[in-house]
């Protein structure tokens, strides 16, 4: 069964990426880093990351983080939690009736 725990421990995790970037300044290509000197490990959340294209490979085993992809990824995420809320809601609600 579906552990409501693992998407908290996952944006825990998530975020924690995107403060180490942000802190470390490498939001530009110019200021990549690599995952050693941020003290981050390769992860399958950091993977999915990147695929989503938040954290680009600056081609030296450097990384940045695309401030602009995050917040557009960060926003799709949003619409997809408040749309399965509110089907969920109706389903509750329709349920009873």
């Amino acid at each position: 069964m579906f552990q409501p725990i693992i998407p908290i421990i996952v944006a825990k995790k998530r975020r924690k990426i995107i403060k180490a970037f942000r802190e470390a300044g490498a939001t530009s290509k110019e200021n990549g880093k690599t995952l050693k000197s941020l003290g981050i490990r390769n992860s399958v959340i950091l993977k999915i990351m990147k695929l989503k294209g938040v954290l680009v490979e600056t081609g030296e085993e450097g990384l940045y983080l695309d401030e602009v992809r995050e917040e557009i990824v960060n926003r799709h995420r949003k619409f997809i939690v408040a749309a399965v809320l509110i089907i969920l809601a109706l389903i509750i609600i329709f349920a009873e009736k």
